[in-house]
């Protein structure tokens, strides 16, 4: 692992199988099952053979070439795409799906794009999709609203002309849980997950009042789904960013350093010891903040110690710059540039795994300190040249 260049990602693969596993165990104690959010892991297939192993199979696209790349790798027993259908080439890629790959497709359906929803792959259409109604519980991005439980006219009535429009299709409800990014303690994410069942609840009552009723209750966003409490309110959680976890992971309580399964290589450049500072060359921008600026700053991440693994850099080194590829440390302790003179190969942990992994191509795996293969992350121009491979072969094939 000493030879790895700075940059290089690395993929932990006991870590890995142990997120996996608890996922998966951590939903069903919820009384839910998983669905897994590919872009996290940019649609691996090798990855999600890993999840299929383990007994999920189940998968959540945002994107159209992640749902190609699954379904031509054969993962496509049940897709679900999260990102609303808006766009009429985008909505044709996915119709293709449903042909050519025989893949079983769920998309979403809001007031915005009912038309579209309806006229694509509604009862008439020939390429059939089951439909996800999206719901808001506040956080003012997609779904009708239902954040005020004392008054849920509006979403009851396009709930109810979905069911006239969709029939049997009309299969799930979906709300997102994603204002639980902004919780500042492990208490605040318990309150969110907790007031957005109640929302949904309230809901599905007054639903089923008017004789809708859901096979699938799910609620998306990684945080709110792996911290509701089990009480029969929703059967499916989707998350994603507990596959490799994260600094994010990290510092909203949901995991410790010691679980993730992924880093980036590293190496210090230059220690300037009057000002306190290190110099750490990271082979690119990896440790991008891709939520943005914050008070001001340009946050590009943390880095944070492993008491399992000493080639993690300590706690509460703040990186206050990156650029070029190198980032500048700050508030760095005596003790702690010693370290690093003596030892100036080091390990990294960005704030968003898969911010990290864009455009990578590949990481290495490792077990402990020896690399033992490569996993091949597609791109998403790679996923795209996979999809119009496959598509140009089964055409050829039908000639």
């Amino acid at each position: 692992i000493q030879n790895l260049e700075s940059g290089d990602i690395v993929v932990e693969l006991p870590r890995l199988l142990d997120n996996i596993r608890n996922i998966i165990e951590h939903t069903r104690k919820l009384g839910t099952r998983p669905r897994i959010m590919a872009k996290a892991f940019h649609a691996s297939p090798v990855i999600a053979d890993l999840y299929r192993e383990a007994g999920a199979d189940r998968f959540a696209c945002l994107f159209p070439h992640q749902a190609q790349a699954l379904a031509y790798a054969g993962f496509h027993n049940d897709i679900f795409i999260t990102q609303p259908l808006a766009n009429d080439a985008v909505i044709a890629k996915i119709q293709y799906l449903i042909q050519q790959a025989q893949a079983n497709i769920k998309v979403i359906v809001d007031d915005f794009i009912f038309e579209k929803i309806a006229k694509a792959f509604g009862p008439q259409s020939g390429t059939k999709a089951d439909i996800v109604l999206k719901v808001d519980a506040g956080a003012h991005r997609l779904g009708v609203p239902i954040e005020d439980s004392g008054n849920l006219t509006e979403a009851l009535n396009f709930a109810q002309k979905c069911q006239k429009t969709f029939g049997d299709q009309l299969t799930g409800v979906l709300v997102y849980g994603g204002m639980a990014y902004e919780a500042g303690s492990r208490e605040q994410l318990d309150d969110f997950a907790q007031h957005h069942q109640r929302l949904m609840q309230a809901f599905l009552e007054r639903a089923k009042t008017r004789g809708i009723e859901f096979r699938d209750v799910m609620m998306g966003g990684t945080p709110t789904a792996m911290t509701a409490p089990s009480n029969g309110v929703f059967t499916e959680v989707i998350t994603g960013s507990g596959t490799f976890l994260d600094l994010t992971s990290v510092q909203m309580h949901l995991a410790r350093a010691q679980n993730c399964a992924l880093s980036i290589a590293a190496c210090v450049t230059k220690i300037v010891e009057r000002h306190r500072r290190v110099m750490l060359d990271v082979g690119k921008n990896s440790l991008g903040d891709p939520l943005g600026p914050r008070e001001g700053k340009i946050t590009y991440g943390r880095v944070y110690a492993d008491d399992t693994r000493t080639r993690f850099l300590p706690a509460d080194i703040f990186i206050s710059r990156a650029t070029a590829g190198v980032s500048k440390l700050s508030t760095v302790d005596q003790e702690t540039m010693e370290m690093l003179r003596q030892n100036p190969q080091r390990f990294v942990v960005p704030l968003r795994a898969e911010a990290a992994l864009q455009d990578v191509g590949s990481a290495y795996v490792s077990v402990g300190n020896e690399i033992i293969g490569e996993l091949v992350i597609p791109t998403k121009n790679e996923m795209r040249r996979i999809a119009a491979t496959t598509i140009k072969m089964k055409k050829s094939a039908k000639r």
